[in-house]
């Protein structure tokens, strides 16, 4: 009875060990795992970056912009109709299917705006300035780069735990820790912000240029594909728990 117990105990361990063999990542695979890691964790800084550079130049304009706006004005001479900037006038010509822009006698070098979506919103800021009504404008603006600033505060906050993640995935043994869950839930969290924050800036210009002049943020594709990877990383610190943590065949 005691050879058969002992039997039974060595069938259980080999056993165990198959499990965790089979739940293993191999060697080769560990490195290209982290290779990859490395890459994004470095991509994810070089974004960072630009969004940091981003933030503080449309902060810069923002100041600017009501300056600017103050001293625009919309009028007419023999010439044709021109938009005064300072001390600068551009003259222009518009119609339903495009506008022109360009110099006093150098109308050879013509800006041309054909497409219909450009057409239709240079048409309705026009209009404002005909009328002179630059405040609503000026807030529109200032409303939408206010917006825009909000995002990119937001992909920084996105690209840190982005960062963060693939530190993990580099120096930890396994990826399937509770942090990297942690991590991935404020991904989807600011991916959400993000899309809702695009979203609002599409009505806003729609009402007021009937136009989406919205910058391009993040789809809803994106963000299933972040919490179904959210709940595969769910699963595996589930599944490393239920095998004491040995999926790299390390003590966590």
């Amino acid at each position: 009875m005691a050879k058969e117990k002992e039997v039974k105990k060595e069938e259980k361990k080999e056993v165990k060990k198959e499990e965790v063999k089979d739940y293993s990542i191999e060697e080769q695979d560990q490195k290209r795992l982290k290779g990859i890691s490395k890459f994004i964790y470095v991509i994810a800084k070089i974004l960072k970056v630009f969004a940091i550079i981003g933030i503080a130049g449309i902060a810069i304009l923002m100041i600017l912009i009501p300056v600017a706006t103050s001293s625009i004005k919309s009028d007419k001479d023999d010439y044709g109709q021109y938009i005064k900037l300072f001390d600068h006038n551009f003259y222009y010509e518009r119609s339903e299917e495009k506008v022109e822009f360009f110099e006093k006698d150098k109308e050879d070098d013509k800006i041309v705006i054909k497409t219909k979506s450009e057409v239709e919103t240079f048409n309705k800021i026009l209009d404002y300035l005909d009328k002179n009504d630059l405040t609503k404008m000026t807030i529109f603006i200032e409303v939408e780069l206010a917006l825009v600033v909000a995002i990119l505060v937001i992909e920084v906050m996105l690209l840190n735990r982005v960062r963060d993640f693939f530190i993990n995935i580099r120096e930890k043994s396994s990826p399937f820790i509770k942090d990297n869950v942690l991590l991935l839930q404020d991904i989807g969290k600011f991916l959400i912000i993000s899309f809702v924050i695009t979203f609002v800036m599409g009505c806003i210009s729609s009402l007021v240029v009937n136009s989406d002049l919205s910058i391009r943020s993040v789809s809803i594709a994106e963000i299933l594909i972040v919490y179904v990877a959210l709940y595969i990383f769910r699963y595996g610190v589930k599944l490393q728990n239920e095998t004491k943590g040995k999926i790299y065949s390390e003590e966590e």
